[in-house]
């Protein structure tokens, strides 16, 4: 349960490598003042004159919502420590899940992304930020390849040349770097070169990376089949797929269920399509998976799950999505439809891809018998190809897309 009014709100303090030294008197007297002091052990370090009680977070979060709510139940003055800005992938975040907005006070410090930009001199205002701390590298590939301009927070296990690494094996070009360590101290560093030159270098925990990257989004909608990773060409083809992006419409935060995901061509690009976009790629083929995982970092986002197993009994640990879209359903399809009409969020939609006239039957059949609106278009690609120096057309299999959406 959330705790009632209080008299004392919440303090969270943003501190910078000076310490208690770059903070004003008004922040100082509110520390001062404190019976609780939250903070992590280095920042705890500077206040060693606070007489009241301190609670060290040494890394993890767990029983601090709790232990702030103890405190404030009894009336005591809270005051949380933290780097930089709260607000900005800070502490604030995890607060507001357990406080509401009005019994916190937020004092912010100058954020380490400020100050980086600052001393390389670049404007901010049409940066894009990522973190690498305590997370994969997926995310950090796909804001570097999308955007022009991004700023990076780092930690011990993914410091600055391991994303280096990252980002050059996932094919990205040898752009500009700068890296910002300990920013705001007297012993601050600003190093800048190429991606390939990071690597192997060294640099204190505390940095931040800036990176520019001129060719970003070069690779938009409509990735070509043939630079995409798949088995003797089992892939919905880029004509079929853009037709079936389009059968889906993939809204912000939306999440997807891609049953048989094969090689990820449908997830991939998907994944890209708006913001918040959540996708579960379910695929059973060890020899698939391996592929679908070269796809994702090669054109992918930190926002694919890759599901190893067969559907629909790997579907049980999955979010309920708002869209399901089915490649290839393994002999399961009725069970596999089943759970995803049961499971899909209102205003949900499912999408088939059928390239057999007994899958189509089945689908429109099981979707019309639960009274479901349907839309099936049947896509049939010709393609061109050269005879003698001239062009000749020649058809591939039709594909039946059936959309249906949700009661």
């Amino acid at each position: 349960m959330r705790p009632g009014k209080r008299l004392h709100p919440i303090q969270i303090i943003g501190v910078g490598l000076k310490g208690p030294e770059g903070l004003c008197p008004e922040v100082l007297d509110r520390i001062q003042q404190a019976d609780l002091l939250v903070g992590g052990r280095k920042i705890l370090q500077g206040f060693r004159g606070f007489p009241g009680q301190r609670f060290s977070l040494d890394g993890h979060l767990k029983g601090l919502d709790s232990k702030i709510h103890h405190a404030v139940k009894l009336g005591k003055r809270v005051v949380v420590l933290t780097s930089g800005d709260p607000n900005f992938f800070g502490i604030a975040r995890f607060l507001f899940k357990s406080f509401r907005p009005e019994e916190m006070e937020i004092h912010p410090h100058v954020s380490s992304m400020q100050l980086a930009f600052a001393r390389v001199r670049i404007p901010w205002d049409d940066a894009a930020f990522a973190s690498a701390h305590g997370r994969d590298l997926l995310s950090v590939i796909h804001t570097v390849r999308s955007r022009t301009k991004v700023a990076v927070l780092t930690d011990p296990k993914n410091h600055p040349s391991r994303i280096a690494r990252a980002l050059l094996k996932a094919g990205l070009p040898d752009t500009t770097v700068y890296v910002c360590s300990r920013l705001g101290g007297p012993d601050e560093k600003v190093w800048q070169g190429n991606l390939s030159s990071l690597t192997g270098k060294r640099f204190p925990d505390l940095n931040v990376m800036i990176i520019l990257n001129d060719r970003a989004g070069e690779e938009g909608f409509g990735i070509p089949d043939h630079v995409l990773a798949h088995d003797k060409g089992m892939i919905t083809r880029s004509e079929v797929r853009a037709v079936t992006l389009g059968k889906l419409r993939i809204g912000p935060g939306h999440i997807l269920w891609d049953v048989g995901a094969g090689s990820g061509s449908v997830s991939i690009e998907a994944a890209r399509l708006a913001r918040g976009v959540t996708v579960y790629a379910v695929e059973k083929s060890a020899k698939r998976i391996s592929m679908l995982k070269r796809n994702i970092l090669r054109f992918g986002s930190g926002n694919i799950r890759v599901v190893r197993g067969e559907a629909p009994s790997v579907l049980k640990g999955l979010a309920d999505p708002d869209r399901v879209f089915i490649g290839g359903s393994g002999g399961h399809l009725e069970e596999i439809l089943r759970n995803a009409v049961r499971r899909l969020c209102p205003g949900g939609r499912i999408v088939v891809n059928a390239v057999t006239l007994e899958t189509l039957h089945q689908t429109v059949a099981f979707l019309k018998k639960r009274g479901l609106s349907l839309d099936v278009v049947s896509v049939q690609i010709g393609r061109g190809h050269d005879l003698k120096g001239k062009v000749m057309m020649q058809a591939e299999n039709p594909v039946f897309i059936i959309s249906a959406d949700g009661s």
